[in-house]
């Protein structure tokens, strides 16, 4: 297989890793920028991520299971 026809196999993987690992990173930035500002603790700040992130996300896979 010549190296040309392994990198176009490759491309949809690589075209769906690279948004899955930009964009969290991306979104996390906004309440880190926020928590820096605002002088928020550590402790306060993992809190608060959380709060964001962890707790709809469980939701979520609640209701779907709940749902499907």
């Amino acid at each position: 297989m010549r190296s040309s026809d392994t990198l176009r196999s490759w491309l949809p993987a690589i075209g769906v890793a690279v948004p899955l690992i930009v964009l969290p990173v991306a979104i996390l930035s906004l309440p880190l920028a926020g928590a820096e500002r605002i002088h928020l603790p550590a402790s306060a700040l993992t809190s608060w991520i959380i709060a964001l992130y962890g707790i709809p996300n469980i939701l979520g896979m609640f209701l779907s299971w709940r749902y499907r």
